[in-house]
């Protein structure tokens, strides 16, 4: 990579060239000895790749496409390698910060992807040909119905639903990244409320799609939904959570509006952190910040919690083992594990179970009234003499 440049006599270009050059690469400190993704990171394939221009190693058509991509048709050479630079002096600073090089990070960003109408073929298609759309089309498999559905035309809003819901894709992935380049073993996992269940929510609410921010910190939203778009942030102990919850209160992620401190107020023994921020001063995202086990736990419990048989009780024991656990108490960590290495077993221990069910039931009966008729059979006695040892041992 050190051939001979097309202007040597450029000094200012040869020593930003040879800067750039060590702090990518000059062993032992470079961004490529310490740099944990160097060699996936886009912004340490761009600054390599504005060396290989100023080597002269790009032809014309690399070279136009180059300065097409990154918008550089508007910088020289210089400004083009100090641009570089600060790039790299970014990533030197979150590698300082521990914010880069995540270890033994999981994470669903690249599964969130924007929706398309083409998604939607059951209510946006035009099945029977007859021009109206099939959520609008009294009858969408039958051709000749060319009446909307009185009430109101749907397909309009569906489209826009669409529009808007694909809006909060960004946010969410930058609030996720910056998550998962804390420098943390950590899992990280969004979503996008579904069309379905949005559509249900703002139905059941009566209020509109759009979203309109409070003007004050603290101030409640005045209409919308703010959980379109979520995600939950999942570390293996409490020091972690609360290197977090500091970036996020220092605003690293977005503007905090709510932030509901579950540690402070714990609910049923459960303790996390949820937050609601606004990315770019209008996209609400809500992040839920909370170690495994808690997490772990909270998983097992959704469905009892919802269907009305909750052993609270017991939620309050292990959660309490949890965050025992989760500041360092080893023993409390060995008595939950136990629980947490069967999750199904754990949702059914959670399981309240008031009543045996008919089938256990049936079967009480029965065996009552077989003792009660063996019973009587000795009192009388008729029982047969060779049964009568086993038969005693049921008494």
């Amino acid at each position: 990579m050190n051939k001979q440049r097309q202007n040597p006599e450029m000094d200012d270009i040869d020593t930003l060239y040879d800067e750039l050059q060590d702090r990518l690469m000059g062993y032992p400190d470079s961004l490529q000895d310490t740099y944990q993704r160097y060699h996936t990171d886009e912004d340490i394939a761009f600054a390599e790749s504005v060396m290989t221009m100023i080597d002269g190693e790009m032809n014309l058509y690399e070279k136009e496409t180059f300065y097409d991509t990154h918008d550089l048709w508007g910088l020289d050479e210089v400004g083009i390698l100090k641009k570089a630079l600060a790039i790299v002096g970014e990533i030197e600073r979150d590698v300082k910060a521990g914010r880069k090089n995540p270890a033994r990070v999981k994470t669903n960003i690249d599964d969130i992807q924007e929706l398309h109408q083409d998604d939607f073929d059951h209510w946006l298609g035009d099945w029977d040909g007859d021009g109206i759309a099939n959520i609008d089309d009294p009858n969408p498999l039958i051709p000749g119905d060319t009446v909307p559905i009185d009430s109101a035309e749907l397909t309009p809003q569906i489209k826009s639903l669409i529009e808007q819901k694909n809006a909060y894709v960004p946010a969410l992935k930058s609030v996720m990244k910056k998550l998962i380049d804390n420098g943390l073993p950590i899992m990280v996992k969004g979503r996008i409320k579904t069309m379905y269940s949005t559509l249900g929510k703002l139905i059941r609410k009566r209020f509109p799609f759009t979203v309109k921010v409070a003007e004050k910190e603290g101030e409640p939203y005045t209409t919308g939904l703010t959980d379109i778009a979520g995600c939950m942030a999942v570390v293996d102990s409490q020091e972690k959570v609360d290197q977090i919850v500091k970036r996020i209160l220092a605003g690293e992620l977005g503007q905090v509006w709510e932030h509901e401190d579950k540690y402070e107020h714990p609910a049923d023994g459960y303790r996390a952190h949820h937050f609601i921020l606004v990315v770019d001063e209008k996209t609400p995202v809500e992040i839920q910040v909370k170690t495994k086990r808690m997490s772990m736990i909270s998983a097992a419990s959704h469905y009892p919690y919802k269907n009305g048989n909750l052993n609270a009780e017991l939620l309050l024991e292990l959660t309490d083992l949890a965050w025992k656990a989760d500041k360092g108490d080893e023993k409390a960590g060995e008595a939950l594990e136990p629980y947490l290495s069967d999750l199904d077993r754990l949702q059914e221990d959670l399981t309240i179970r008031e009543n045996p069910t008919d089938e256990v039931s049936e079967l009480q009966d029965s065996f009552r009234e077989t003792i009660k008729k063996l019973a009587l059979a000795f009192s009388l006695g008729k029982f047969p003499e060779e049964h009568r040892t086993e038969a005693l041992e049921l008494f």
